[in-house]
């Protein structure tokens, strides 16, 4: 922030490792680091007295995570961060992209799940040699391309298959989903 020099985004006055609480009048707010789940420095708000949580940018009621995982730089923060919510006792959340309950985070945590189980099938089930059998063997980059495209096609697919009309999203977002599931499973 300070780098970008933003009026409109003034830096911080206060700054947390982990959890804080601000008092304003009678009323809390907890602020809880919940790990780089959407991007660094992103926070859970909750707001106790009423059972309101807010996760900016992390659910989209209705709807499938944003491109690519939400951009999450951690594939594996942004599942965790699922359970984290959800330990949470709050009747609405907040998410910057419209409220939702906490039964519109169970039913994301059920697609992001069976999303994460397609990916593992693929990694488990394409044939690499197969994958690549009419791509030019001295081009290594066409090669692995092939072969996170065929992965890629199966996670979405069996995905799609499942989630279709129950989720706004479902099959504009799938196979980005897909691809950054696949390479954190591989690498993370």
């Amino acid at each position: 922030m300070k780098i970008a020099n933003d009026t409109d985004r003034p830096l911080p006055t206060q700054i947390f490792d982990n959890e804080t609480t601000i008092n304003l009048g009678n009323s809390t707010l907890q602020l809880s680091y919940g790990g780089p789940y959407h991007q660094n420095g992103n926070v859970f708000i909750y707001f106790p007295q009423h059972k309101i949580l807010m996760a900016v940018d992390q659910f989209s009621p209705g709807g499938t995570p944003w491109k690519h995982l939400a951009t999450t730089p951690h594939a594996p923060s942004y599942i965790q961060s699922y359970d984290q919510v959800l330990n949470y006792d709050f009747h609405a959340y907040v998410s910057g992209h419209g409220i939702g309950t906490k039964d519109d985070v169970q039913l994301e945590k059920q697609y992001v799940s069976d999303w994460k189980n397609n990916a593992e099938f693929a990694i488990r089930n394409v044939n690499f040699t197969e994958a690549t059998k009419i791509m030019d063997k001295n081009n290594s980059a066409a090669m692995t391309e092939a072969y996170f495209k065929a992965m890629t096609d199966v996670c979405a697919e069996r995905t799609d298959g499942n989630w279709k009309d129950k989720l706004q999203g479902v099959g504009v977002w799938t196979d980005e989903h897909c691809e950054k599931m696949i390479i954190s499973l591989r690498n993370d």
